[in-house]
């Protein structure tokens, strides 16, 4: 409850949801928009049906998941060190286990709150997608057909998964290098470069192919694919299945539960001070 608490109370964890919202809804519809309204002059009439279509509620999956992989995943990673790796920056770790129960009752809390904070980031940008695609298909006068229960909530599920998987990545990166700056640069260069650059190369390497395949970013790239229901269209929407929708969930779990694995050993053996 403490964990929570201190989390709800921290702004630094609410800029980062907010500001991943904004920019996540400011990328999907306000410059889709602007572009809509305001075509250039080699932009025919049915690539332009072609963007407001995209920015309707029935696209709002398809929309909204395909920043997952890497956009939104950039700031869960932010969100999981912030909320582990802030502690060892004020230096007051030491502090908090003398007066708790034990390093993992204090770990545990800390990463149930950072799972609470994913969902929380997760909701936040779809229910802002919610309302940005009913404003603008009000605004067009174009019919309001939303996607079904069950499909949002698989969505919301996928998309948990992915961002949880690089919150705890960066938790455990906060963790082994007992801090924030390190951990938030390390953690973006290797979603952003080493796997941007793995995942161009696959193009070319069947080696690069198969290496890309098994890290997360990939994995998450086919999750979100898989995630999309069968009436969008899955190139367009930004993310493409190099593996199996099986697979992709699978390596995810398995990724979550070693950086936990890694994150619980180095907390519990390390010197916190």
């Amino acid at each position: 409850m403490a964990e929570l608490d201190k989390a709800i109370r921290r702004p630094a964890i609410w800029v980062v949801i907010v500001v991943g919202t904004t920019l996540s809804v400011a990328f999907n519809y306000g410059v889709s928009y602007v572009t809509y309204t305001n075509p250039g002059s080699g932009v025919s009439a049915a690539a332009q049906q072609e963007m407001l279509t995209t920015m309707l509620p029935d696209q709002m999956i398809a929309t909204v998941i395909a920043g997952f992989p890497v956009f939104a995943s950039a700031f869960a990673l932010v969100l999981g060190v912030l909320i582990m790796g802030s502690e060892f920056s004020w230096g007051t770790f030491k502090t908090i286990l003398v007066q708790r129960p034990g390093r993992l009752s204090v770990l545990t809390g800390k990463l149930l709150v950072l799972s609470g904070v994913v969902l929380a980031f997760v909701l936040t940008v779809f229910v802002s997608a919610a309302i940005s695609s009913y404003t603008i298909a009000t605004i067009e006068n174009a019919s309001v057909n939303w996607p079904s229960m069950w499909d949002v909530l698989i969505a919301i599920g996928g998309g948990w998964l992915i961002l949880a998987v690089w919150a705890v990545f960066g938790a455990a990166l906060a963790t082994l290098f007992r801090g924030t700056s390190l951990a938030i640069g390390l953690g973006l260069v290797h979603l952003l470069l080493v796997e941007g650059v793995l995942d161009v190369g696959r193009q070319t390497s069947n080696i690069l192919a198969d290496l890309s395949a098994a890290l997360p970013r990939s994995n998450a790239s086919s999750l979100a694919a898989a995630v999309i229901p069968s009436s969008s269209e899955v190139s367009e929407a930004g993310v493409e299945a190099t593996v199996g929708s099986t697979q992709a969930t699978l390596v995810l779990i398995a990724y979550l539960v070693g950086f936990v694995l890694v994150t619980s050993l180095v907390f519990y053996k390390r010197d916190v001070t």
